[in-house]
């Protein structure tokens, strides 16, 4: 017999250009990864924002919520990484390398803009993939934020926030030496679990979360 091809169904959010607001930054830690066959650890963040214009009762008998699409990139300003032109768009304005590098990245956070996602096909089905941040249009006014400004950082950790967080999120977090380093209050079993999960996560075949593009996944 030939195993079925896992699949996903949800409503995805629209393809297209929209009024957006960045409502959470999560920082997943550093990761481990390969760049041209090499070696490479980056400290990866997660940029979500709701879509104020792009209604949807995503459970029956709830009322219409936005949509809200997230974008995980490398956490870096440098003049050829993916998020200074995300910033960039977000705050509608160039930044020199000095304030680039020196840019508090919450500041983002309750900033609307325009964001221009599309829809992707990956291993598990369709996905949205944020693909560019730009400032609003002159005489365009973003409706009033309705989800709750979420940030997740090491410094300021939220437990109740992080155990809300879908699995493949958490064991990414977990798998970070940032995690793994924050407290010495970490119960033996926890130690446990975070040294599987970075077992898996170094493994080129288990990784956590092998099928799904971190990019695309809308939340």
């Amino acid at each position: 017999m030939i195993p079925p091809k896992p699949t996903i169904t949800r409503s995805l959010a629209p393809e297209g250009t929209h009024i957006a607001r960045v409502i959470g930054i999560i920082y997943i830690g550093t990761i481990k990864g390969e760049y041209k066959g090499q070696p490479k650890e980056n400290f990866k963040t997660r940029i979500s924002w709701e879509l104020p214009t792009e209604l949807h009762s995503f459970k029956e008998g709830e009322a219409e919520k936005p949509y809200v699409v997230s974008k995980e990139v490398t956490l870096s300003m440098g003049k050829k990484s993916i998020l200074r032109p995300i910033v960039e768009g977000i705050i509608g304005t160039s930044l020199t390398d000095e304030e680039a590098y020196g840019f508090d990245l919450d500041k983002i956070v309750g900033m609307p803009c325009l964001l221009a996602i599309s829809h992707v096909e990956g291993d598990r089905g369709t996905y949205v993939s944020v693909n560019t941040a730009t400032g609003l249009i002159k005489g365009i006014t973003a409706p009033p934020q309705v989800n709750p400004t979420k940030i997740l950082s090491f410094q300021n950790w939220d437990k109740g926030y992080f155990e809300s967080l879908p699995d493949f999120i958490k064991d990414k977090i977990k798998s970070t030496p940032e995690y793994q380093n924050m407290g010495s209050n970490l119960s033996d079993e926890q130690k446990a679990e975070i040294k599987t999960i970075r077992e898996l996560s170094n493994s080129s075949k288990a990784g956590v979360g092998d099928n799904i593009n971190p990019d695309d996944i809308p939340f």
